[in-house]
């Protein structure tokens, strides 16, 4: 029987706020690993990434699937000695993450939604059930932001297309949501009170100030072109991760959207080939 226990998991696209919500968690009193990936001028706030699963999320996307299959939607679902080691690793680095202190432990890699169904196998082996969040952001911001941080050449709508469908595909939909355009609206204290109400965080008014220094302005500074989005797909989905947020359609709605997103990618991966998945 699984119970529960302490453990936070990111997900969401790069450039969609998954930074942001894991510093606004930690201002909460959420833990989290003294190794983060190093700020960089892509991120020089800081990715908040935990390096040591950063690193192993590289290593086993290095080799299951080939690139080309990975980018179409496809996730680590085979079972061999790279994977099983994988399991194992992570198993003993949570394990130890989530009993050496007290209190909520999480972490985010926008790679992590490749890898769910061996967190799958970490989690039930720790008899965990994990507190899914999912970091979402306009497609058109989001585009805009991925192309100006890495390149014109970037698949950055398949990219937003295929990490916010798995998130919700791989996790059953059972995962709270967050739009980073809402933290720097008037009504962001609203949003972070739903958030902490839902992790079932106290909050004071020293972490609302704290929040406050986080959320600037210049964070949201990215404007779309009129023509950046091409894909209507991206459209019709993130209208339905908002339409659940508000809770105006149903869970099993937004997840024949997001397989509708799902079959999309596979359908148009041909025009980026065996595209990297190295972009945070």
């Amino acid at each position: 029987m699984r119970v529960e226990k302490p453990i936070i998991v990111v997900l969401g696209s790069g450039r969609s706020g998954t930074s942001l919500l894991m510093q606004l968690l930690v201002a909460m009193g959420m833990r989290r690993s003294d190794q983060l990936v190093a700020a960089n001028e892509s991120n020089p706030e800081g990715y908040f990434e935990d390096a040591v699963i950063v690193a192993a999320h590289k290593e086993i996307l290095n080799t299951h699937p080939p690139g080309k299959s990975r980018f179409r939607g496809d996730v680590v679902q085979s079972s061999d000695a790279v994977t099983s080691e994988f399991v194992q690793a992570m198993v003993d680095y949570v394990g130890y993450q989530i009993n050496s202190k007290s209190g909520i432990w999480g972490f985010k890699d926008p790679r992590t939604v490749f890898a769910l169904p061996l967190w799958r196998q970490v989690f039930a082996r720790l008899k965990i059930k994990p507190t899914y969040l999912l970091a979402v952001r306009s497609p058109e911001a989001t585009v805009a932001s991925m192309r100006h941080a890495y390149s014109k050449q970037n698949p950055a709508e398949l990219n937003w297309l295929v990490r916010n469908s798995l998130a919700i595909t791989e996790t059953n939909a059972e995962v709270y949501i967050t739009n980073y355009d809402n933290w720097f609206t008037q009504n962001w204290k609203s949003e972070l009170a739903k958030l902490a109400s839902h992790l079932n965080f106290e909050l004071r008014q020293s972490e609302y100030e704290v929040a406050e220094d986080l959320i600037k302005p210049d964070l949201n500074h990215f404007r779309p072109e009129s023509d950046k989005i091409a894909d209507p797909q991206l459209a019709e989905f993130y209208e339905k991760i908002i339409a659940r947020m508000h809770h105006t359609i149903s869970t099993s709605e937004l997840l024949a959207s997001a397989n509708r997103a799902k079959a999309h990618v596979e359908s148009h991966s041909h025009k980026v080939g065996a595209a990297r998945i190295d972009y945070a």
